[in-house]
């Protein structure tokens, strides 16, 4: 029995692409995005004596992701991005700005592998846009997502070994 994979390819990586559901009509083609840090506080516990316990906090925090997407050629997403973030700095209840949007990772056949949703996402920054005519390489401008947490599916239900625990 094999205690390593056998099914790593290194001729072509996995793509990515994600999609709001507050506007499922502009999909972001993922240059580099990472899936965020969950840190679980502690809550300290004192007995008698002057002993204490810590024990794991109920509350987590999720980190900033940060997304760097190739950019379309009417510049769409770039505008809508900034247009994202002036609604979430003006609304009278924050919760109408936030979405849910999911991450589709492929396979390195391009073929949907696993979704990652995160939930209640607002832009909290978008990076600049920079025009460089000597250069060829797409424009990958980068936005900052905010977000309550994440979870996971694998489309095909053979590869989750751990029966979809999120």
């Amino acid at each position: 029995m094999n205690n390593y994979p056998i099914d790593i390819s290194k001729a072509i990586s996995n793509n990515a692409y994600m999609v709001f559901q507050k506007f499922p009509e502009l999909p972001f083609f993922i240059k580099t995005l990472q899936l965020p840090a969950i840190t679980t506080g502690t809550t300290r516990i004192s007995f008698p004596q002057h002993h204490a316990w810590n024990i794991p906090s109920v509350q987590s925090d999720v980190d900033d992701i940060t997304i760097m997407w190739y950019l379309d050629e009417n510049l769409l997403t770039y505008f809508k991005m900034i247009s994202w973030l002036r609604e979430c700095r003006s609304v009278d209840d924050v919760t109408t700005a936030m979405t849910d949007a999911t991450v589709t990772i492929t396979n390195n056949a391009k073929q949907p592998l696993v979704n990652i949703r995160l939930f209640d996402c607002w832009v909290s920054n978008v990076g600049t846009l920079d025009f460089d005519t000597y250069n060829a390489d797409p424009m990958t401008p980068f936005f900052t997502l905010k977000t309550h947490g994440f979870s996971w599916e694998y489309l095909d239900k053979s590869l989750d070994i751990y029966n979809g625990l999120s």
